[in-house]
């Protein structure tokens, strides 16, 4: 009779994936207050510095007011408006909707993570 072995067999990530849309915001001094400044992140398949690639952040500077952003969130839509004019034609602009949102969200990042990767069996 064989003694029963185990195998530990982990994977070690550096940070793990997130959304392609998700965009951090560090918090930073301003002469006019704190303001919330976009980040960069790091695509650890490539080891490049990623930036936001939502169409919505895309159009914002890269500072936003502190107090834009409540704690619990905001969620921001593009939302295509329409409207007559006096003389009977219509206009179609897009435009923005914020609304509150339903509280602390997390984008999933995780540091120094270590993942056990599916077991394949030999032979």
């Amino acid at each position: 009779m064989q003694p029963e072995t185990t195998v530990y067999d982990l994977g070690w990530r550096l940070a793990t994936p997130v959304a392609k849309t998700w965009t951090p915001l560090v918090s930073a001094r301003c002469p006019d207050g704190a303001v919330l400044r976009k980040a960069r992140l790091l695509a650890t398949a490539t080891e490049e510095l990623v930036g936001a690639r939502s169409q919505i952040m895309a159009d914002v500077g890269n500072d936003i007011r502190d107090e834009e952003i409540t704690r619990a969130g905001i969620l921001v839509r593009i939302i295509e408006q329409l409207t007559r004019g006096r003389n009977g034609t219509t206009h179609v602009w897009r435009g923005r909707d914020k609304r509150p949102w339903r509280g602390e969200v997390s984008s999933g990042l995780r540091y120094d993570s270590t993942t056990r990767p599916p077991f394949v069996r030999p032979g």
